[in-house]
C-alpha cells in the first residue's frame, strides 16, 4: 500500500522555509534602512554648517566635524585632535570644571556660552548644546554636541553697546509691560540713578512725579 504523504510535516516545513525567506528579507531591509541612516547622518556630520563634536571627560577630542575644524582655523581633524580642551589657552574664558559638573548633575546642557581660542590666537564666541553618554555602570564614556558660532553676533553687540554708551543722550529701554531693561551711562548722570537701580523699574521712577498720573494713562 502506498503510504499517504505526512502533510502536517510537509506544512510545517514550508512554513519553516517561509519564515527563513522573510527573515532574511527582513534583515536585508533592516540592514539597508541602518545604511542608509548612516550615510544620511555622514552627510549631515560633515555638511552641516554646525560644529559637531565628542571628546573624552579628560578633553581628549574623539570627533569633530569638517565645520567645528574651520571654525576653530585648523586644517584637519588631526591637526585639532592633537589638542586637548584642558590645556591653558584653549578656552580661556572657559570654565570647564563648571560645564563638567553640569554634566555630570543634569546629563546636557542647552545653550551654554563660552569664548574658545583658535589656532591664529583670536576669539571665536560659541554657544555649545551637549550631553553626557554613560555606560551601563554610570561612568562617563564621552560628551558630545554642537557648537554654533556667535562670533558676529558678540561683536555686533559690543558694537552697539559702545555706540549707545557713548551717546550724549540718554537713552532707556523698556519691555511691553513698561520695565526698564536697558539703559546707558548718560541715563545714569541726567537721573541720577546707577543702572542697577534702573533695571527692573518701572519706566515712571523716570517720570517726574508731577507728570505721573498723565504719564500713566
Amino acid at each position: 500500500m502506498r503510504k499517504k504523504p505526512d502533510l502536517p510535516r510537509q506544512a510545517r516545513k514550508r512554513l519553516r522555509k517561509h519564515a527563513e525567506k522573510s527573515e532574511v528579507i527582513q534583515r536585508a531591509k533592516t540592514e539597508e534602512a541602518l545604511r542608509e541612516s548612516e550615510e544620511e547622518y555622514k552627510y549631515l556630520f560633515d555638511n552641516i554648517p554646525m560644529g559637531i563634536y565628542r571628546t573624552t571627560p579628560e578633553g581628549r577630542i574623539l570627533r569633530a566635524n569638517p565645520a567645528l575644524v574651520r571654525m576653530l582655523g585648523y586644517s584637519s581633524f588631526d591637526e585639532l585632535a592633537s589638542h586637548n580642551l584642558e590645556e591653558p589657552g584653549f578656552q580661556p574664558y572657559y570654565d570647564r570644571n563648571k560645564f563638567k559638573e553640569l554634566l555630570k548633575n543634569q546629563n546636557e546642557i542647552m545653550g551654554f556660552e563660552s569664548v574658545w581660542t583658535k589656532k591664529d590666537g583670536t576669539s571665536l564666541f560659541t554657544r555649545e548644546s551637549a550631553r553626557a553618554v554613560k555606560g551601563k555602570d554610570g561612568t562617563t564614556l564621552y560628551y558630545e554636541g554642537t557648537v554654533e558660532d556667535i562670533t558676529e553676533r558678540k561683536q555686533a553687540e559690543e558694537r552697539f553697546r559702545l555706540a549707545v554708551e557713548s551717546a550724549l543722550n540718554a537713552i532707556v529701554m523698556v519691555n511691553q509691560q513698561g520695565t526698564i531693561t536697558f539703559v546707558n551711562s548718560q541715563t545714569e548722570r541726567l537721573f541720577g540713578y546707577s543702572k542697577d537701580e534702573l533695571i527692573g523699574q518701572s519706566v515712571e521712577i523716570l517720570v517726574p512725579e508731577r507728570f505721573r498720573s498723565n504719564h500713566s494713562k
